[in-house]
């Protein structure tokens, strides 16, 4: 194959993601509604994985040994278990998602990699139906951008985390529903967030956010 053909074929590849990416996008902002269940292990592939390396994932996303966690919209369920190991036996992750089906996939590979301290569970992030204060961190990766109301949905974050919880929000550019990092920063803080850290590379970023310890904190 000549050279100039293979610069064409790349051309060609890329014009014709660039152009449904913007045609998804397009169509994204006007219906907001969560991934379907066919297009879960499209999302959840060796790419993605390679630009957002899950060694790497549970330090960015805030989480430590021991931690009880919140995790929206768990996919494949690969950043799932990657959390679930680090926060090891003595921490409990909770995997929320809205299609029934996801939750499934997630309690079926928990069971098959001997991973016990997971709970896959069905539910809503805008309507959580947990008490107060019960857990130490909340993540969301490639979610975000999906949720219907996202103000109604932080509010329920800031209320389930304890003080000085963290929330993690990610987000993979090439993702129809990829959220802009200046628009993530400036809902999170308005919900009463203080911003913590920016992480990534060109493809993702992850935002750190923390509830306040205290009025003091959260006034200043």
């Amino acid at each position: 194959m000549s050279g100039g053909l293979i610069a064409t074929l790349c051309l060609g590849a890329i014009l014709f993601i660039t152009a449904w990416l913007i045609l998804a996008r397009l169509i994204r902002q006007q219906i907001h509604f969560p991934i379907p269940y066919f297009l879960v292990h499209l999302i959840d592939n060796p790419f993605r994985r390679m630009i957002q390396p899950l060694h790497k994932a549970p330090e960015e996303l805030g989480l430590k040994p021991g931690m009880t966690v919140l995790e929206i919209g768990p996919g494949g369920g690969s950043y799932t278990l990657a959390a679930a190991r680090h926060i090891g036996p003595g921490g409990h992750l909770v995997a929320l998602d809205i299609e029934s089906r996801v939750v499934a996939h997630i309690q079926k590979r928990m069971q098959q990699q001997d991973v016990g301290n997971v709970n896959a569970q069905q539910g809503d992030a805008q309507v959580l139906e947990f008490p107060a204060v019960s857990f130490d961190a909340i993540y969301a990766i490639t979610v975000y951008g999906e949720i219907p109301d996202r103000a109604k949905a932080l509010s329920e974050f800031h209320r389930v985390l304890v003080p000085g919880g963290t929330l993690a929000i990610s987000e993979f550019l090439l993702d129809p529903d990829s959220q802009p990092y200046g628009r993530v920063r400036a809902e999170g803080e308005s919900a009463g967030f203080i911003f913590i850290r920016k992480t990534g590379n060109l493809l993702y970023y992850t935002l750190l956010f923390e509830k306040p310890r205290s009025a003091e904190d959260a006034s200043s």
